[in-house]
């Protein structure tokens, strides 16, 4: 999908062999991508990677419809839905949230191509095998 985002001026999507949209990666992305992805590293303390329990309930307060997909070995992975979620109060939070729940370092990123096409296969169907009918052995059919 990177190379797609990087080379393609125009993409279709299909599903269930239907054209379902036409556009610019941009374009999809702004359509179909729905929020932000913000990822989290959290800091040491006394050796020992801190908890992102802390930092997690007031991003919640912040952004109350915020989603935690992973939250493993100090790497925090959140999703953002809210379409009206200004990348300026991302940043601002995430900047006072730093020093606050000693957050290590953190990026935040567009939804991707590669989500919006996932989003998209939750609709595909799969292919129904029809049983091809022979008259016994014969190569006419």
């Amino acid at each position: 999908m990177e190379e797609c985002d990087a080379l393609c001026t125009r993409l279709v999507i299909m599903v269930n062999g239907k054209f379902v949209c036409l556009g610019s990666p941009q374009h999809l992305k702004n359509k179909f991508g729905h929020g932000y992805t913000l990822f989290c590293r959290m800091g040491l303390k006394d050796g020992y990677v801190v908890s992102s329990n802390e930092l997690v309930e007031h991003l919640k307060t912040v952004f109350p419809d915020l989603e935690v997909f992973d939250d493993n070995q100090g790497y925090v992975h959140f999703r953002i839905p809210n379409d009206n979620a200004k990348l300026a109060e991302i940043f601002g939070r995430m900047e006072m949230a730093k020093e606050q729940y000693n957050v290590e370092d953190y990026s935040v990123h567009q939804t991707t191509l590669e989500q919006i096409f996932l989003t998209f296969t939750q609709n595909q169907t799969a292919p129904v095998e029809t049983k091809s009918k022979t008259c016994g052995g014969c190569f006419c059919c």
